[in-house]
């Protein structure tokens, strides 16, 4: 993204936070947390990406 944007290019950043970090929480991380948090942001995700998508292919110049 650094390198794309030195060079003039529009960068969007987009991530899911699955877990509280190592040490915050008083139990040990678990995996199955993190892939049933992934699995119920999926939908909302999916329907933010699409709603991105549509935007920029409606914006001028797009294509």
């Amino acid at each position: 993204m650094i390198a794309a944007a030195y060079l003039g290019m529009r960068v969007l950043g987009i991530s899911c936070v699955t877990n509280m970090a190592a040490g915050i929480l008083p139990r040990p991380l678990d995996h199955a947390e993190v892939i049933r948090a992934g699995k119920e942001a999926g939908p909302r995700f999916v329907g933010l990406l699409r709603a991105i998508l549509a935007r920029l292919e409606s914006e001028p110049g797009a294509g």
